[in-house]
């Protein structure tokens, strides 16, 4: 049966195996962010940095030398709703490994991984997982403590299937379009306790 802490083994092999090509690339987003939940994550996504020159088949070259099969290549006219709007992703490469049962996804960014959650376009996906921890942005915690999911870019509009995606998952979160609204909210809510 997979669990929480099979998936996280299962991504550190995958990070083994990248962080020869990358040292810098991490698993972000959605897995991170559910085992902080505690719940296990329907697929891993792991960011890693190429160079925009290198070819699509050098990167299958490079990630098959270190174990890494690649079963699907997804050009931008393909990527999940999630990634449509990115202009730092390159391709999506749907890969397997030994021993990994979790579907995994490795997002070619095309400049370093440093900083990518922060641009992620929800508070509550702003995680990721590497060296056996997981790590979150402010806007991440405050999301988790206060049940509330901010969108942090204007990449995505209200009604953008990735966003309804996600209020769908955290069906008792409540949703705000910024920061700046969320707090307007909360001092309607404070004036509102006077």
């Amino acid at each position: 049966m997979i669990t929480v802490d099979v998936q996280k083994w299962e991504a550190d092999q995958i990070l083994k195996k990248a962080e020869v090509l990358d040292p810098t690339c991490i698993i972000a987003g959605g897995a991170a962010r559910d085992w902080y939940m505690g719940i296990v994550a329907t697929d891993l996504d792991l960011f890693i940095h190429f160079p925009l020159s290198r070819k699509i088949t050098q990167i299958i070259n490079q990630l098959k030398a270190v174990s890494l099969t690649v079963v699907k290549v997804l050009g931008p006219e393909e990527f999940p709703a999630g990634y449509k709007l990115n202009p730092n992703i390159s391709y999506v490469f749907e890969v397997t490994a030994a021993g990994v049962s979790t579907p995994c996804q490795i997002i070619v960014y095309s400049k370093p991984t440093f900083g990518v959650v922060e641009q992620f376009p929800l508070s509550i996906c702003q995680a990721w997982y590497k060296g056996g921890k997981i790590g979150f942005t402010n806007e991440f915690a405050s999301s988790v403590r206060n049940k509330v999911i901010i969108r942090t870019s204007d990449l995505y509009a209200d009604a953008h299937a990735y966003v309804t995606k996600i209020r769908n998952k955290f069906p008792d979160y409540r949703y705000y379009d910024s920061w700046g609204s969320y707090g307007k909210m909360c001092l309607l809510e404070n004036k509102e306790e006077l």
